[in-house]
């Protein structure tokens, strides 16, 4: 969930991860993060931002100085880099991939990649076979929707393989087409509340006045945390393309299943701006773990 993190909330997000997790990244001097983070904007400006953070807070202060003295010690090739692939190379480490872990690579070279390297990846995607070289390919559309809505993509939606099928969901909500939203639509009616969490995703892009009511209609208490956490994310996603206070509802209930205080705060912040945070809900924010929340809190009785 690192990454979802910051894709939903940027350098903010990345803080809150550095804040919760810091120690435990410095002794592990795990620091691929921060690599993925500097993918995502720069490293100078991902450096500033722990700089500044790190002026209030000890553990980010840190993390800091962790991350600068291990690229002192000249282990920058650990971190990825931000030079461009040529599409030769791209096939090539979607050949040698072997395992599920996350090519940070593979998704920067999505957002950078010309239309017709595009095309041939999409085109490797749909006649690959083998699991892990498929989601390989899945990563290079992270942020970059597909340029074509190929037959085969849709069946990617609906396959029994929990990764392959999530990334797929991943990678086609970066398309705006109403073949998606049909598609989702459709999923979410049949399935109501046995439905796959991520599937709401595909809304992020295809959501529209009204879809509230469906959102809520398959809401549920997922027994994987997992889940619960998934679909609040995808709630807080659709609502960051298009302020919409009609998800009020969806929020309510998010608040009550989120595992997680980062997407607390976000929920508690939409609910207040929207007047419908509940008095008895404030009160609980005024003990909440986040100092951020708990300051809105106090600001809502003033």
């Amino acid at each position: 969930g690192r990454t979802e993190i910051v894709d939903l909330d940027g350098l903010k997000g990345f803080i809150h991860i550095i804040n919760v997790l810091g120690e435990k990244l410095i002794n592990d001097e795990d620091f691929y993060l921060f690599g993925q983070v500097s993918e995502m904007f720069s490293e100078e400006e991902v450096k500033e931002c722990l700089s500044l953070a790190g002026e209030t807070n000890p553990i980010i202060k840190k993390y800091y100085d962790a991350v600068m003295e291990f690229n002192g010690k000249g282990k920058e090739e650990d971190i990825p880099d931000s030079n461009e692939l040529s599409l030769e190379e791209v096939f090539n480490i979607i050949d040698r991939t072997k395992d599920r872990n996350r090519n940070f690579e593979l998704r920067s070279f999505g957002r950078k990649a010309k239309i017709f390297e595009i095309e041939q990846v999409l085109g490797r995607l749909l006649k690959e076979d083998e699991k892990f070289k498929k989601l390989a390919c899945l990563e290079v559309f992270t942020d970059r929707a597909f340029p074509s809505l190929e037959l085969g993509l849709f069946d990617l939606l609906q396959v029994e393989d929990k990764d392959i099928r999530y990334n797929s969901i991943w990678a086609m909500s970066n398309v705006e087409d109403k073949k998606v939203r049909e598609f989702a639509v459709n999923y979410l009616n049949a399935k109501g509340k046995k439905c796959d969490p991520s599937m709401l995703k595909l809304l992020e892009n295809n959501y529209q006045p009204g879809d509230h009511k469906l959102i809520e209609s398959v809401l549920k208490d997922w027994d994987d945390p997992d889940d619960n956490h998934e679909a609040v994310l995808n709630l807080l996603r659709i609502n960051d393309k298009k302020e919409r206070p009609e998800l009020a509802g969806g929020f309510l209930w998010a608040y009550d299943h989120t595992p997680c205080s980062h997407c607390r705060g976000s929920i508690v912040e939409s609910l207040v701006d929207w007047e419908e945070a509940p008095v008895l809900m404030l009160e609980e924010c005024l003990m909440d773990c986040q100092e951020d929340t708990v300051e809105l809190a106090k600001s809502s009785f003033e």
